[in-house]
């Protein structure tokens, strides 16, 4: 592995990948390490970017070394066409190795063959589960310059087109899949990190880890230093702003992407035409795909039709074969009415129905001579198949819509009969307030007249106390008795003697009173 791709594998926070693939990369990549095997480079890289001229019938590859060092470049004329292609295979890189391209290698090459005049467009040819956050960018400023000088980019699937390797498929003009269950999707960003803390003892060796960090740099590396200690949220502001770009780049290019899918699942690409990719084609017609977009005339040598030499004698064409079908017999005609065919033919042809291909099942049409489609049998079955399955899903949905239908005035029904039990309920709650607001105000008024006649009869109190202090103001103070009453006064009624005698204490005295009252009381 090149020092430049290793430092960046282990220097790189955040990723576009599909997860599964990174965690198996990882295990690799750190078995490799601890195993210390060694890497041989392979006599040929299987991923060389390479160009397919329409002198060949856009046939034969042609491979690139830094674009300035092209082999056979002087065997390409005046009028050929180019179409440039980039293979992209597994993780995505910033930076080349001797496994794969990095995106700025890929940027460089497709930037000088946009220059060329001989270029018409690009296939970018891609099967990866994704890669570095920041390779996406490469891409998007290479192929945005190659929109701006005119090329056309047709993306096309092999396999696997996740996370980062969905995002370059998204700056192309048009993505095809190679089969339907072919993966795409995983629209995000993550980043995996191993962790190590200021003090951490490793069990083996016994050594201690330590990070020391000068006083004037306390944020640097802090959210590692966050993320070691269980917080991530410094980590996960940086994911989401990643994650936003990588969505923004997609709804750019990619309208009809739904919301479901930019939340990272992955898809089977046959499930999501016409939103996440454009429809069902192999190389070939990815090919061809190129030479419409690009208007390129059949006529010149340069043509979208992948002829070749043969095809180019003045003697007669020979009848395209249809995919799927036999082989037509070859149909001469005279040269002076070649020219006019093929014009008649390309007019047609730079118009792509990629539905009825797909109904078809077929990956491009072949068109008769007076402009018509051109139909067998196992076509005119497979669109028959598709139209009937069409009607089966028109009634299905019917059937659902009147399902729906139902289910709404049900709950419309529901709702009427919840607002109306609302009501009833309303109605008698406000009843049984107004019932307890009337029994607690007679209870109230009853307590008030209790409070009042109590109020009065204080009063009337109030009064004749009043009245006894005032009467008892009135009466004559006793006089002092004589000193000497001569004995007292004597009478048969009523004698007067005292019951305390002089050297009695309190106890006998109040003992002595009690027995005089009770002696009144009985004498009464």
């Amino acid at each position: 592995m090149a020092t430049r791709a290793f430092h960046e594998i282990m220097s790189t926070r955040f990723w576009d990948f599909y997860p599964e693939s990174l965690h198996a990369y990882r295990r690799t990549i750190l078995d490799n390490i601890a195993s210390h095997r060694p890497y041989e480079k392979p006599d040929e890289r299987t991923d060389r970017p390479y160009f397919l001229s329409s002198r060949t019938g856009y046939a034969e590859k042609t491979y690139i070394g830094d674009y300035d060092d092209v082999t056979g470049w002087n065997d390409i004329g005046e009028d050929d066409r180019i179409i440039s292609v980039i293979d992209v295979q597994g993780p995505i890189l910033r930076n080349g190795d001797l496994c794969s391209y990095g995106s700025k290698e890929h940027k460089d090459i497709i930037m000088r063959a946009s220059d060329d005049a001989h270029t018409i467009g690009f296939i970018i040819e891609m099967d990866s589960p994704g890669g570095s956050s920041m390779a996406k960018y490469d891409y998007e400023m290479a192929l945005n310059y190659a929109r701006s000088k005119g090329k056309k980019i047709v993306g096309h699937i092999d396999g696997m087109a996740c996370s980062a390797g969905y995002a370059l498929m998204a700056l192309c003009d048009e993505v095809y899949f190679t089969n339907p269950h072919d993966t795409v999707g995983c629209i995000g960003t993550m980043c995996a990190m191993l962790t190590n803390k200021d003090g951490d003892v490793n069990t083996v060796t016994q050594e201690r880890y330590a990070e020391i960090y000068a006083d004037g740099s306390p944020y640097k590396n802090k959210e590692y230093r966050d993320a070691a200690e269980g917080n991530y949220d410094g980590i996960k502001e940086e994911l989401n702003r990643l994650c936003a770009d990588f969505q923004q780049m997609v709804r750019e290019r990619r309208p009809r992407v739904t919301d479901d899918q930019m939340t990272g699942k992955t898809f089977d690409a046959g499930d999501v035409v016409g939103t996440m990719v454009d429809g069902h084609g192999d190389f070939k017609f990815c090919v061809n795909r190129v030479q419409q977009l690009a208007g390129v005339s059949q006529s010149q040598k340069g043509n979208s039709s992948g002829a070749s030499r043969e095809d180019s004698k003045p003697s007669g064409i020979k009848e395209e074969k249809q995919p799927g079908t036999q082989e037509q017999a070859s149909v001469e005609q005279p040269a002076s009415d070649k020219t006019e065919s093929q014009t008649q033919k390309q007019a047609t042809m730079a118009k792509s129905y990629p539905f009825i291909q797909s109904a078809a099942k077929v990956n491009s049409l072949v068109v008769e001579e007076n402009g018509g489609f051109y139909m067998v049998e196992t076509m005119a079955d497979n669109v028959e198949e598709f139209v009937m399955k069409a009607k089966q899903t028109e009634s299905t949905l019917a059937a659902k819509l009147t399902e729906v239908e139902q289910l709404n005035a049900t709950i419309e029904q529901m709702k009427k009969d919840h607002a109306e039990a609302l009501a009833n309920l309303k109605a008698e709650h406000e009843k049984e307030v107004s019932s307890l607001k009337d029994a607690h105000k007679k209870e109230s008024e009853d307590l008030t007249a209790k409070l009042n006649e109590a109020q009065k009869s204080i009063e009337q109190k109030d009064a004749e106390i009043k009245e006894l202090s005032e009467t008892a103001q009135l009466e004559p103070t006793p006089q002092d008795p004589p000193k000497d009453n001569n004995g007292g006064q004597e009478s048969g009624q009523f004698h007067v003697q005292s019951v305390c005698g002089e050297n009695m204490s309190w106890g006998e005295k109040a003992e002595a009173r009690r027995k005089r009252d009770v002696e009144i009381s009985k004498a009464r």
